[in-house]
């Protein structure tokens, strides 16, 4: 790795966090002497002050010990303190979601607390307004002190925010978004094949005008959701009607409100309807209400989310689900096995969907009666 003098992270800090990876991999070994600080500053470019700095702090943490007169090598007891990973959420808020909340969130957070206490780590939230800078937020003293970081945010990883990442000189999981091989690691599920299984749903039970709903294009999940959609429709070989597809704005759940109530005034309505999250489907269940109509025996309709609520909606839910907990704790893995050099270079997991069959979609069948099916990435379930 490199000093980057573009970075918003001060210099000392992208020099010990260098340090510290290399420590923590294995590269520089217990008791192995680390370059004079004449040296290190030559290697990296920078000054004898900023290197003393650096090593500053990593005494303080314990990884290395200075010997008058000898130098400084790598600690050979145990660190002061454990592993410390951040986690850091934000773009969840009502202004985005809607009113109605679950604890997929509070169940991530408890799978990647459970990973950490196994090995010795804890895991410090930090939480990112919807008014708070990314480059601010990732140079504050809270992330520079830090092992890694678990990063959970409701917008599209563009190349500049995993820049803004990169920067920190931290190793970083991204949890519920896939990202191009090689690029950086991340958890994610497998949006693409399970919105094709909630189609397929849908096309199996005779529905040919489908709606789609998808939501504002920065929370970065739609293009997977709606290239399912697409495949589905293929594979039944059953054209897409684009007029079918439609965005909805903030906040989702209400936004979803007024562009279902137009498709269902259509002469040619569509005879079902696929949210494209379970905050949305709140929505499409209203507007089929206030058309004098009922969501499930009128309107067959499928969400995506697994979220808590979904069982509790009358009727119950059809959506595709993934476990928070097991999102938190892979992720959690993953970070732990980075920063220690169990594992190197961007590496991505995908975390298993399950289609959950409800009333919403066989409101005169009995669900348990369904031919269930499997597949590569996720079950088909009926619940």
């Amino acid at each position: 790795m490199k000093i980057d003098r573009r970075s918003f992270v001060p210099l000392y800090v992208q020099l010990k966090n260098i340090v510290q990876r290399q420590i923590m991999s294995g590269e520089l070994p217990p008791g192995v002497s680390l370059q004079s600080e004449p040296a290190l500053g030559r290697t990296y470019g920078v000054s004898r002050i900023t290197v003393r700095q650096a090593l500053d702090e990593l005494e303080a943490e314990g990884l290395i010990r200075r010997e008058p007169g000898r130098g400084t090598f790598v600690a050979t007891a145990t660190s002061k303190r454990g592993l410390v990973m951040g986690l850091l959420f934000g773009g969840m808020s009502e202004r985005t979601f809607g009113h109605r909340n679950d604890t997929s969130f509070g169940d991530l957070v408890g799978g990647a607390a459970a990973a950490a206490s196994q090995r010795g780590a804890l895991v410090h939230p930090i939480p990112l307004s919807d008014d708070d800078r990314l480059e601010v937020a990732l140079a504050t003293p809270t992330v520079t002190q830090l092992n890694g970081l678990l990063v959970r945010l409701a917008r599209d990883f563009t190349e500049d925010v995993l820049q803004a990442l990169d920067a920190t000189g931290l190793p970083y999981v991204v949890i519920k978004r896939f990202l191009p091989p090689g690029r950086a690691s991340c958890v994610y599920s497998d949006d693409t094949s399970g919105a094709e299984a909630a189609t397929t749903h849908l096309l199996g039970l005779g529905h040919r005008r489908i709606a789609l709903l998808l939501g504002p294009p920065e929370v970065g999940v739609w293009d997977e959701r709606r290239l399912g959609y697409e495949h589905a429709h293929r594979k039944a070989n059953t054209p897409v009607d684009p007029s079918l597809i439609a965005s909805v704005g903030y906040p989702m759940d209400e936004a979803s409100v007024e562009v279902t109530r137009d498709m269902l005034s259509w002469p040619d309505p569509p005879t079902a309807i696929f949210a494209g999250n379970d905050y949305m489907a709140i929505g499409v269940y209203r507007a089929i209400r206030e058309l004098g109509r009922e969501p499930g025996r009128d309107v067959p309709v499928v969400g995506y989310g697994g979220t808590l609520f979904a069982t509790t909606m009358y009727p119950a839910l059809t959506t595709v689900s993934s476990s928070g907990h097991d999102f938190g704790r892979v992720s959690a893995e993953l970070l732990l096995d980075l920063i220690t050099g169990v594992t190197h270079g961007p590496q991505q997991i995908s975390v298993p969907w399950h289609l959950k069959v409800r009333q919403s979609t066989v409101w005169h069948l009995n669900a348990h009666s369904l031919d269930l099916a499997t597949s590569i990435n996720g079950v088909i379930s009926a619940g």
